[in-house]
């Protein structure tokens, strides 16, 4: 158990604020008060019953959970949402098709720097809280800052 994180998503997960550790060379991060595997679902390494009472005591967190069975036929207590071909206009229904087209006209998609969420960022994201009245989830603006940094 040496502790320090492997791979880029977890070290993701740890900057964006989620407690994260190393056991036994597999990365795990708190998940609403569990703890799973830093990996993607079809990616996760091997995981025995004693790496995860190990992770248990060091997390401190009641219990952990990972899929073994990712990608098979048989349900599962896991819900995932898979995508196996690009996705086509045509598959939407007409009015969803015509909703989309006026809204590509109406809009530009395109990447945003660093630099112009620096500027904007922290207003647009109060300007949400006050949109969808989510009380209580907006960061200072120091941690906002230090998240995209």
């Amino acid at each position: 158990m040496n502790g320090i994180l492997k791979n880029s998503y977890s070290k993701v997960l740890k900057e964006l604020g989620y407690y994260a550790v190393n056991v036994d060379n597999i990365d795990w991060y708190e998940y609403q008060g569990f703890m799973m595997p830093a990996y993607l679902p079809h990616c996760v390494p091997v995981i025995s019953k004693q790496t995860a009472l190990k992770v248990v005591e060091k997390s401190g967190r009641p219990f952990v959970r990972w899929s073994t069975k990712f990608g098979q036929i048989d349900e599962s207590q896991w819900w995932y949402v898979l995508r196996r071909k690009p996705w086509d206009i045509q598959e939407a229904s007409r009015n969803t098709r015509s909703k989309i087209r006026r809204g590509m006209k109406k809009n530009v998609t395109r990447v945003v720097t660093l630099s112009e969420i620096r500027e904007y960022g922290y207003k647009i994201y109060l300007c949400a809280e006050q949109r969808y009245g989510r009380k209580g989830f907006v960061v200072s603006e120091d941690e906002f800052e230090k998240k995209i940094s």
